[in-house]
């Protein structure tokens, strides 16, 4: 099975260590506002990962300044072209770290 998004990468298998590990990145490049960018799930949101993130990256001081919520990709025809029309329009508006993550699929 081929890899769907190949330029992305699991940092951790246990969900509070993947922020922790985010926010460390984020802190090491120096970054102080980032664009959190993932899918909506069709069951709930984001199971609260967005607070926890916000929190960890408070705990190094930076913050999210945007949150792009994405269709679940399982809804989209061609996945790719929207998430690049999407970034696109945030290359525009924002000059930060961008953050992308959770899916479990």
């Amino acid at each position: 099975m081929p890899i769907r998004w190949p330029f992305l990468i699991q940092m951790a298998k246990n969900g509070s260590e993947e922020i922790k590990c985010i926010a460390d990145i984020v802190h090491a490049y120096g970054w102080q506002r980032v664009v959190a960018i993932y899918e909506d799930e069709p069951y709930g949101g984001d199971s609260g990962k967005l607070e926890l993130l916000s929190e960890a990256l408070q705990n190094v001081g930076s913050e999210i300044e945007h949150r792009l919520i994405l269709p679940p990709f399982s809804f989209l025809p061609d996945p790719e072209r929207v998430v690049q029309e999407e970034l696109d329009k945030l290359l525009i508006k924002y000059n930060l770290g961008f953050l992308s993550f959770f899916s479990h699929r």
